[in-house]
């Protein structure tokens, strides 16, 4: 599966999927948590419910803010139409 097709629902939620044209932009990235760990020291494993259940409580409650919208921007070539 794909990873922007993945998703989690929430019982709570009534927010709606919002589907875009696709960028031109990297489809698939590998990251590695090497410098952090090298850092911090090796991170605790957290279950993806646990750990979306603790954002999803922090975004409940977070004040929405009010997007800007962008001004002047210069180059326009393959652009996001919800940019302009």
């Amino acid at each position: 599966m794909s990873w922007h097709k993945f998703f989690y629902q929430f019982p709570d939620s009534s927010s709606k999927t919002l589907n875009l044209e696709s960028r031109n932009e990297v489809i698939d990235a590998i990251s590695t948590h090497e410098k952090a760990e090298n850092h911090f020291g090796k991170y605790t494993e957290v279950s993806l419910n646990a750990a979306l259940k603790t954002v999803w409580e922090w975004a409940k409650n977070t004040e929405l803010k009010q997007a800007k919208r962008f001004k002047n921007i210069e180059i326009q070539k393959r652009l996001p139409e919800n940019w302009k």
